[in-house]
C-alpha cells in the first residue's frame, strides 16, 4: 500500500501541541482526529507554576528569607504530591505558606491533573475544563492566564482526550528504548542490523 493510502486509513493520531505536527496530520491523514498527548499538556502546566514560583522570587514585596526557602524548591512543587515522604510533604505545606499565589497556582495543578486523571464522558470533561478556565483566569496569575490561552488554542485536540483516553506514553516507551538500544552499541554500521537490534528489544521486551 502506497504512504499517502496508508495515512487516509489512519483515523486517530495522537502528538503534542506542535503545529508542524499539525499541519502534517491535516495534509497527510485527512480522516484522522488528533489528541494532544495530557502528558505533554501537564508539562505546559508544571512549566506555569514554575514561571509563578520564579515571579515570586523576583517580587519585591516578599522578604528575601522566604524568597531564598523557594529557591531550589521546583521539583518539590512539581512533584506527585502523592510520591512525596512526610518530610517532604510537610516542606509542602510550609512553601507554599509563602504566598498565596503560589498556594492557588499549586492547587490548581492539582485540581487540573485530577481532572485528567478521571474518567469522565466528552460533555461531563467539557464542564469541568471550563470551569477550570475560569479559576485559573480569575486567579489573575499570568502564566496560567496564558496556559489557558493556549488550551482554548489547541481545544479541540485537549478535549479529545476525554473522547479516546489515549496518550502517547507507548510510542514515548518505544523511542527510549531506540535511544538505549543506539547507545549501547555506540552506534551500527547498517542500518538494517540497528533494525534488527531495535525489533529483538522489543520482542525481548527489555533492551539488549
Amino acid at each position: 500500500m502506497k504512504f499517502k493510502e496508508y495515512c487516509k486509513n489512519i483515523e486517530l493520531v495522537t502528538c503534542d501541541m506542535w503545529e508542524g505536527f499539525t499541519t502534517l496530520i491535516h495534509r497527510y491523514c485527512k480522516n484522522a482526529d488528533i489528541v494532544y498527548d495530557k502528558f505533554h499538556i501537564i508539562r505546559h502546566l508544571n512549566h506555569s507554576l514554575n514561571e509563578v514560583r520564579k515571579n515570586i522570587i523576583k517580587d519585591k514585596s516578599i522578604f528575601e528569607d522566604k524568597k531564598k526557602e523557594l529557591k531550589g524548591k521546583k521539583y518539590l512543587i512539581l512533584s506527585n504530591k502523592n510520591n512525596l515522604t512526610k518530610e517532604k510533604k510537610s516542606d509542602l505545606v510550609n512553601i507554599l505558606k509563602i504566598s498565596n499565589d503560589l498556594k492557588v497556582a499549586y492547587e490548581l495543578k492539582e485540581e487540573f491533573i485530577k481532572l485528567f486523571n478521571e474518567k469522565l464522558t466528552l460533555s461531563k470533561a467539557e464542564i469541568k475544563l471550563n470551569d477550570w478556565k475560569l479559576k485559573a483566569l480569575s486567579s489573575n496569575l499570568k502564566p496560567y492566564i496564558k496556559f489557558v490561552k493556549m488550551l482554548d488554542n489547541w481545544h479541540h485536540g485537549v478535549i479529545n482526550y476525554f473522547k479516546y483516553y489515549v496518550t502517547n506514553a507507548l510510542a514515548e516507551g518505544i523511542n527510549n528504548k531506540i535511544k538505549t538500544v543506539k547507545k549501547i552499541a555506540y552506534g551500527y554500521r547498517n542500518p538494517n542490523n540497528f533494525k534488527a537490534k531495535i525489533l529483538q528489544s522489543m520482542a525481548l521486551g527489555k533492551n539488549i
